[in-house]
């Protein structure tokens, strides 16, 4: 959860398949890398941690330098801050049951094409293919893909050059 100026500005989610093999402190350092070593990461002046981290002091240094003041790493025992820190634990759980629900959808819904198809295996893309005219004059072609465990791209660029541009660089 991102809080500023005790508002909730907004939320991030990420889900690791494989994260029952990993320690707690090894994922929570894959999580914080991920938010604030990038270029455009907002420091806070304190992160809130769910448990004490093993590199908690380090961290700070770093963020202190990136971010050229003092950021704190704290792990709330009580108060306004434990509960802040209990209502993300509670959203992350709601996400990944919510994230758990549309996978097995997702599931259902291969199945069905894979029956629907006699297939021998699960689609791991599916394409789809649209022509249209108008009668029979300026015809114009659509392909639709998805492949499966993979993100979709999303633009808000306002052309249609530059949103299938910005489609098209997207990482495959």
């Amino acid at each position: 959860m991102f809080i500023r100026n005790g508002r909730l500005l907004g939320t991030d989610f990420f889900f690791y398949e494989e994260c029952e093999q990993v320690t707690d402190d090894n994922l929570l350092g894959q999580v914080l890398n991920r938010i604030y070593m990038n270029d455009k990461a907002v420091m806070p002046r304190e992160i809130l941690l769910p448990f004490e981290y093993s590199d908690q002091q380090e961290l700070e240094e770093v963020l202190n330098k990136k971010s050229e003041r003092k950021v704190s790493v704290l792990r709330p025992h009580r108060g306004r801050k434990k509960e802040l820190v209990q209502m993300a634990f509670n959203n992350a759980k709601m996400n990944l049951s919510e994230q758990r629900a549309r996978t097995l959808q997702d599931e259902e819904v291969l199945r069905r094409v894979q029956n629907a198809l006699h297939l021998k295996h699960l689609p791991m893309n599916v394409e789809a293919f649209d022509i249209s005219h108008l009668s029979g004059n300026q015809t114009v072609a659509s392909m639709v893909s998805w492949k499966r465990n993979h993100a979709s791209g999303r633009t808000t660029e306002n052309t249609e050059s530059r949103a299938l541009r910005a489609l098209m660089i997207l990482p495959r």
